[in-house]
Parts: structure tokens; C-alpha cells; sequence
């Protein structure tokens, strides 16, 4: 962390500033922003909203927060999104975090009735938390992948063909990964951490080629939100490159925050590669 020096007679105090993180991704809530630095001001926007904010009307560029850096601290205004009434400002502040990785600030946010007309406030807390470069889904993950249905112990016919145009098509399992999501029909998540665990492609001469990664996300679907975390493992088998993935979800919400029943459990799916053509 660099530190600034302030003289003041004989004495020398010296303070730590956290380091400027601009043109950066950070997760906020499940989706993915981008912190804009000039000078002293700072604005956080959506780069990939999670779907229940697109939901309530944010886009990709849609702002979350404008304002400023003073003295360790971001001061300015928050929006918050509302489907029906559109955005609305509020105040809000709080410290810079974590050398610099975590912004946390707070506010009182607007509360609507059904004519869209303020009726309160109540206090919100707005984090925001760096996502590493090295925090990305590695390259052979990337693209469109298809669930092979599973009976029993057993996994279906391994020579099924998917295609990535079948992604978001009714009733289609393809699913898409990017470095920093993975996208479903009706769900997602945002990864918020991706470790290496494993890479067999590093070591020479090897025939595995497996690849495995593990994956803490937030992420959300058809009005709730929860978190996970997953083993994402990548490997030949019979010539045929398969993903293997299985995990848990916990802490599930509706769409007003209240926890749902049944809000945690175990996931478990395998995959194979879908073709980039139609």
C-alpha cells in the first residue's frame, strides 16, 4: 500500500492511501461493475447486470454510484432501480476497504408506494469487491456447453451434438461460461472467485489435459438469489471433452430478501462441448 507523508513542524505522520484501481471489474450483489477513475471522481456502473436487476430496468452502462474520493471514502450518489418507477437517487458514503478492494458504503434509500411516490427510507448497504484479473474462468472453459441428462449412477449417450444457438431456446440445458459468468436459461452466477486448483496442460508430456477450478458465485434466477460454490473439472474422455461440475448452493432469497425454503443444496451435472455453428 503506498503511503503519503505530512510534515508539521518536527513531526512526520505518515498515512497509508489505498492504491487506484481504475478501469477495473468488481461484483456488486451478483453483478458485474466497472469502476471509472478521473481524477478524484469515481462512478461504478453495470457491465453485466444480474437478471433481476435487468428485470428492474438496468442495462449494461446504467449507474450505480457517482461521486467521489475523499480522504479514503466515497461520497456521492447511489441509484437504485425499480421496475415499475424507473431509478431513483439517494446519498450515500463509506470507506474504501481492504488495500483498496472493497468499497462498502451506506445510505437511506427510498421506499415507494404503488403511484411511485416516496413514503420513507430505509438504510442500504452497497458493497462493492474487486474481481481479480487472475479471478477469470481460464480459456478452454469458455463458450457454450450442453448437459448430458443423468439416470441413476449413469450418464446418457455421450455422443450427443449441441449447438450454441440453442442457448436460451425453450427447454434447451446449453448454458454459457465467460470468464466472469455463467449463463443459463432461466439463472446465473457472477463469479466472484475462480482458483486453479489443478492443470495437467502445464505439465509436459501429459495425456490428461484435465483442468480443474473452483468457483464461489452469486448468482440468481426465477425471483431468488443464492450463493455457490463449485468444482468445475475439464477432461478427455474417449476423445470427447467433457465438464464435469458439482457444488452447493446456500443463503437462497426471494426477491425482497427474505430466505426461501429448502435454500441450500448439492448440485451435480456433466457436459460436453457444444459447436460454435447453427
Amino acid at each position: 500500500m503506498k503511503r503519503i507523508a505530512v510534515v508539521l513542524g518536527s513531526m512526520i505522520f505518515v498515512f497509508p492511501v489505498a492504491p487506484v484501481l481504475a478501469d477495473t471489474l468488481w461484483d456488486h450483489n451478483g453483478s458485474v461493475m466497472s469502476l471509472d477513475v478521473d481524477g478524484d471522481k469515481r462512478t461504478f456502473s453495470y457491465k453485466e447486470p444480474r437478471p433481476g436487476m435487468v428485470k428492474a430496468g438496468a442495462q449494461p452502462g446504467s449507474l450505480v454510484f457517482e461521486g467521489k474520493s475523499v480522504g479514503g471514502r466515497y461520497v456521492g450518489r447511489a441509484y437504485f432501480y425499480n421496475q415499475a418507477c424507473g431509478r431513483y437517487p439517494y446519498q450515500v458514503e463509506g470507506p474504501v476497504l481492504n488495500d483498496g478492494s472493497k468499497v462498502l458504503l451506506k445510505g437511506d434509500v427510498p421506499r415507494l408506494n404503488r403511484r411511485c411516490k416516496i413514503k420513507g427510507t430505509r438504510t442500504d448497504t452497497l458493497v462493492f469487491e474487486l474481481i481479480e484479473p487472475s479471478q477469470q474462468m481460464p480459456p478452454q472453459f469458455l463458450g457454450a456447453w450442453g448437459e448430458i441428462p443423468v439416470a441413476g449412477d449413469s450418464i446418457g449417450d455421450l455422443p450427443r451434438v449441441c449447438k450454441k444457438s440453442e442457448f436460451r431456446s425453450s427447454n434447451s440445458s446449453v448454458f454459457l461460461i465467460t470468464k466472469n459468468a455463467m449463463e443459463a436459461l432461466e439463472s446465473g452466477c457472477n463469479f466472484v472467485s475462480v482458483k486453479k486448483t489443478y492443470d495437467a496442460t502445464e505439465i509436459p508430456e501429459s495425456i490428461s489435459q484435465a483442468i480443474t477450478v473452483v468457483t464461489e458465485g452469486k448468482c440468481s434466477g426465477e425471483g431468488q438469489t443464492w450463493d455457490s460454490k463449485a468444482i468445475w473439472h475439464l477432461e478427455k474422455v474417449d476423445g470427447k471433452l467433457l465438464l464435469f461440475n458439482s457444488g452447493f448452493s446456500s443463503n437462497a432469497t426471494d426477491d425482497v430478501g427474505k430466505p426461501v425454503d429448502d435454500g441450500e443444496g448439492a448440485f451435480a451435472s456433466v457436459s460436453i462441448k457444444c459447436s460454435e455453428g447453427e
